[in-house]
């Protein structure tokens, strides 16, 4: 591989990929990509992110919140936060204050390791509940004070929610206060004019990943083609969203195991991005490197 890649968004240390997530980053290594972050879901998923940031080279991890974890806080989900060396962890936290403390004290033992808050957002999909919501606006406005004060970048999830981020900007973001790219909308999926609202007026990159390359994302490859370069990056959000050609190379293959999103799988993304563009696939992947580096500061 003649160039790097950075891989914004990943979950290297969901259950999917026990006992291969070294094999995972190693094939990483060797398809280009350079940088790999973890990003948290709640308390232990950012513990376990920490330990792989702590544990390989180049690999980094963020402290925050999924939208959709914002009512379990304390719990331990049985199926989904058995994370490898963390079987037998339980949660320390009790209240979304308690864990913006444990996060803030994590920062402050471990800042070479943690690049980013979040992930942290709106989800709409799964429960559209007001309870839900109440919660989800909370945790953000929580993320987002927490992002100002330690001034690391901000990872938004946003589905189903479009207009409910957009509002919680408007009320709580204050772009003076934030770094110069205040982070990242992870696994963009928006129309154009929302995306020149992000990357505009408030300074967000968006994040491309594997949906763009499925037949029906005809829009998500309108904003490619009409948002400036430097405001993208590239991720996978790992294990979900497999794009489409390792999908199709995966059913040739006849292979009958799950297939997993892996960041191995992200040269697909950039020459996606570089077709869109109409520029080599080397300048392309060295400008959204360059963009991811700039977000997280590194």
């Amino acid at each position: 591989m003649s160039y790097k890649i950075f891989e914004t968004h990943a979950h290297l240390y969901f259950p999917a990929f026990k006992g291969k997530t070294q094999q995972v980053i190693e094939e990483a290594q060797k398809a280009g990509v350079d940088k790999i972050i973890q990003i948290s879901c709640e308390e232990i998923s950012s513990l376990a992110g920490l330990r792989l940031a702590q544990s390989y080279e180049g690999v980094y991890c963020t402290i925050g919140l999924h939208p959709c974890d914002v009512l379990n806080i304390g719990k331990k989900d049985p199926q989904w936060h058995n994370y490898e060396g963390f079987e037998d962890y339980q949660p320390t936290c009790q209240t979304l204050e308690e864990l913006m403390e444990f996060w803030e004290d994590l920062y402050e033992k471990n800042s070479e390791h943690i690049v980013g808050i979040g992930e942290t957002g709106f989800d709409r999909y799964h429960d559209d509940s007001e309870t839900l919501y109440e919660a989800q606006k909370a945790s953000f406005k929580a993320h987002l004070d927490l992002a100002k004060k330690l001034q690391l970048p901000l990872i938004i999830h946003n589905r189903n929610s479009r207009e409910e981020c957009l509002r919680a900007l408007e009320e709580n973001f204050d772009r003076s206060a934030h770094p110069e790219i205040p982070g990242i909308m992870h696994c963009f999926c928006e129309d154009i004019g929302y995306a020149h609202k992000v990357t505009q007026d408030y300074g967000f990159m968006i994040g491309i990943g594997g949906v763009a390359t499925y037949k029906n994302a005809k829009a998500i490859r309108e904003v490619i083609q009409a948002i400036p370069l430097k405001y993208m990056v590239t991720e996978t959000d790992s294990p979900f969203l497999t794009p489409q050609g390792a999908k199709d190379q995966h059913k040739a293959s006849k292979i009958k195991e799950r297939l997993l999103n892996k960041p191995e799988y992200l040269p697909e993304i950039v020459a996606l991005i570089a077709d869109i563009k109409k520029i080599s696939v080397e300048e392309c992947a060295e400008i959204l490197y360059d963009n991811a580096i700039r977000v997280y500061q590194l």
